[in-house]
């Protein structure tokens, strides 16, 4: 039997308007809906969690509030990131995994971190965490016995930056981990430039690959 090359053409380019074919409105609308009550469940239900995970890191009191401030912030911003959403169905299917599931409180926050990520774009996040950096840098210049050259402060200045973003792309677990090597390391460090340039080290950016 001939096969009528205009059908198959015709078949083709059919299939291929209904792949390229906009999501419906509708169905978008119910993803989205979906995806709110999922995420403002989880957070209602598991907020206080997420918060105490924050002082079994280790973090002092101040240290503590500051980064209580920046996940009170991150969490307020979840839904609204996901009502202006257009592509809906990967965040839809990472909410129904589990992640509110997840019973280690600091697991639990170093997740919602990274759905945040995703979320709300790596810059933003970064944005959050940088007021805990800055006056992390301080606390480390203060510590640091004598004075500080002039590039010294210039490195201290960019550690700010460097360390917002660790701590968004390695977790804040990881950074907790290091900050505490870095503070008990500072009696042997000889000048305030082998210490800065030892953070900037410890620092270094090593996964920043979700949510870019």
């Amino acid at each position: 039997m001939a096969i009528n090359i205009g059908v198959v053409v015709m078949f083709v380019w059919q299939g291929w308007l209904v792949f390229k074919k906009p999501p419906d409105a509708t169905q978008l609308k119910l993803k989205k809906k979906m995806a709110l009550k999922l995420v403002q469940k989880g957070i209602d239900q598991n907020r206080d969690r997420i918060l105490d995970a924050i002082g079994s890191f280790g973090f002092d009191e101040q240290q503590a509030k500051d980064i209580e401030y920046a996940v009170v912030q991150m969490l307020g911003r979840i839904p609204v990131a996901i009502a202006m959403m257009d592509e809906i169905d990967d965040i839809v299917e990472e909410l129904q995994s589990g992640v509110f599931s997840i019973q280690e409180s600091g697991e639990l926050l170093e997740k919602v971190l990274r759905v945040a990520k995703k979320l709300l774009g790596k810059k933003d996040c970064v944005a959050l965490f940088q007021p805990y950096a800055v006056s992390s840098v301080s606390m480390l210049v203060d510590s640091i016995p004598g004075p500080l050259s002039d590039e010294a402060r210039s490195r201290a200045k960019g550690l700010g930056v460097g360390i917002a973003q660790f701590m968004v792309g390695n977790g804040i677990r990881p950074f907790m981990s290091k900050w505490i090597k870095l503070m008990e390391d500072i009696p042997k460090y000889g000048t305030s430039e082998e210490c800065l340039c030892a953070a900037d080290e410890l620092f270094a950016v090593e996964v920043m690959s979700d949510g870019e």
